[in-house]
């Protein structure tokens, strides 16, 4: 008999530091600052590591204006 594998465990991304935000989004790192500098996205730190919460880059994301014709 064959045996089975338990199921992997997902564990949820909480937030992400910048290189991350930016390799996950296409966004460069300057201009999440310039954003964050407009009060458009907050930003975390912990210690030296600066981080963007999932739930701020999502909500960042989605108040991005819409490109023309992609009603």
């Amino acid at each position: 008999m064959k045996k089975l594998n338990p199921p992997a465990i997902v564990k949820p991304t909480l937030a992400y530091t910048l290189d991350e935000a930016s390799e996950a989004t296409g966004i460069g790192r300057s201009t999440f600052y310039e954003a964050q500098a407009a009060g458009l996205i907050r930003f975390k730190k912990r210690g030296r590591t600066t981080l963007i919460l999932t739930d701020e880059l999502t909500r960042y994301l989605f108040n991005l204006p819409d490109m023309p014709g992609s009603n």
